[in-house]
């Protein structure tokens, strides 16, 4: 909760046993294998962010782990307004298409798509352009390279 820390530090990746080990899995640096080691650590699974009653059994072991200490209290009331709300109201925008969508479509809803953001290279977008004419630029590429 560390306003001066960048949150992108905050979130970790954690193996599916949920022990990050080291020394080729020698020494155990983090072990959040149980409710309470996640809960000593302070580390809320974001696995359960989308779940609201996982989440809410999740902040009471937490707030029960501590006796309910109102520093506790108000840290957890902190970080569900600052970090689980803002998470869990995020609109993701989504673009579905089904099975049945011809290839040149996808090709230039990718096109579309991809030209307005984040700039893709003139090989991604010549690329996306050839694939609906079903002609693979990289395989095309890679063969006059070897010639």
């Amino acid at each position: 909760m560390n306003s001066t820390t960048d949150r992108v530090n905050a979130i970790i990746s954690v193996p599916e046993d949920k022990i990050v080990r080291s020394n080729f899995g020698r020494d155990i640096e983090l072990d959040l294998s149980t409710r309470d080691k996640e809960c000593k650590n302070h580390m809320f699974p974001l696995n359960i962010v989308f779940d609201p009653i996982d989440s809410q059994m999740w902040m009471n072991d937490y707030q029960k782990y501590y006796n309910y200490d109102p520093v506790i209290l108000q840290k957890y009331a902190q970080f569900f307004a600052e970090v689980l709300v803002p998470i869990q109201s995020f609109k993701v925008p989504v673009i579905s298409l089904n099975k049945d969508t011809p290839k040149e479509a996808v090709c230039q809803v990718f096109e579309n798509v991809n030209t307005g953001g984040v700039s893709l290279t003139v090989f991604e977008l010549i690329t996306a352009t050839f694939a609906a004419d079903n002609f693979e630029l990289r395989k095309d590429w890679e063969t006059r390279y070897k010639r």
